[in-house]
């Protein structure tokens, strides 16, 4: 009974160590090579599929099956496949600009292009034994992650998943209000924006310092053209004047000639009548000359006899 005993103890340990075995070969045999913020740049040299995923994504968790699948196929394949965990590496996931989970890229010798098919394993196997990457189009230059912008992106990326942990940290372990939290980043904002703001003006001044204006020194050319410039200036404003007088002579002159002939028309007028006054005077006056012609004759013969009575009497 002992013998029994110590031979099914014996057993059991050799099937736990199979099983252990197995389960160990079961992960070097998915050969899933994990990279990070730090490794991510092995994938720029020779052929890689890059699965971003999460843990928490069921999606992600029903690929996981086949993704270690197709890593079984990396030595005939001569294919690198990796996964990056975007919990862990936000940065990366802004670099690569991942929207949806799980992202799949294929990589040749830096060139990126995004796998949209099936996710079954002879899909995937097809695409890179068949390489229809080549069909599939490839990342522009200017979301190409190891590019100088995808790398600040990179960097908001990973600032804001520091500001999110420090949020939840003054919450959850001071017991800090929610709104006095995001007060407290809003101040801080503002205070790091007024700081970026001076010393952008601060290099600009440094780079570029304003230069005061040069004042030209004259010359007697210049000079002599000033005056030019001038005396042409009051003769054109004295013309504009003389012409002004003219034209206001001119007007005065028009205004006056209106008058004088309304002038004379009066006088025609006057003259008209004038002329009847006169007329009945002179008629008038013809009929008084005749009693005064009258009168001289009476008067010369009066003297006729008094010089006739004294030649008599001197006679006598």
């Amino acid at each position: 009974m002992e013998d029994n005993g110590a031979f099914g103890s014996f057993l059991a340990l050799c099937l736990a160590f199979v099983v252990l075995t197995a389960s160990v070969d079961a992960q070097d045999s998915s050969k899933v090579i994990k990279l990070d913020e730090n490794s991510w740049t092995e994938m720029l040299k020779g052929e890689w599929m890059v699965e971003f995923y999460a843990p928490w994504c069921p999606a992600c968790k029903a690929l996981q099956p086949t993704w270690d699948k197709l890593a079984s196929w990396s030595e005939d394949l001569n294919l690198n496949v990796a996964s990056i965990d975007v919990t862990e590496n936000p940065g990366l996931s802004g670099r690569f600009l991942v929207l949806a989970l799980p992202t799949i890229f294929h990589v040749k010798d830096g060139s990126f292009r995004q796998y949209r098919g099936s996710r079954e394993e002879n899909e995937l196997v097809s695409f890179v034994d068949d390489k229809k990457w080549l069909k599939a189009e490839e990342v522009s230059w200017y979301k190409h992650p190891a590019s100088t912008h995808m790398s600040l992106l990179s960097m908001f990326f990973k600032l804001s998943m520091g500001v999110r942990e420090l949020h939840t940290t003054m919450i959850e372990d001071y017991n800090i209000p929610w709104w006095a939290s995001y007060s407290i980043f809003a101040v801080m904002t503002i205070i790091i924006g007024l700081i970026l703001g001076l010393v952008l003006v601060f290099l600009c001044d440094c780079l570029c310092p304003p230069h005061a204006p040069i004042r030209k020194r004259k010359t007697l050319s210049d000079t002599r053209t000033d005056k030019d410039n001038r005396s042409q200036k009051k003769e054109a404003e004295s013309n504009s004047f003389q012409d002004d007088d003219e034209d206001e002579v001119r007007d005065n002159a028009n205004t006056i000639g209106v008058n004088e002939d309304d002038t004379a028309g009066t006088a025609d007028t006057a003259d008209t009548v004038g002329t009847g006054d006169t007329a009945e005077t002179a008629g008038t006056g013809d009929t008084a000359e005749t009693p005064k012609a009258a009168d001289t004759e009476t008067e010369s013969s009066v003297r006729q006899r008094r010089t006739k009575q004294d030649s008599d009497l001197n006679n006598q």
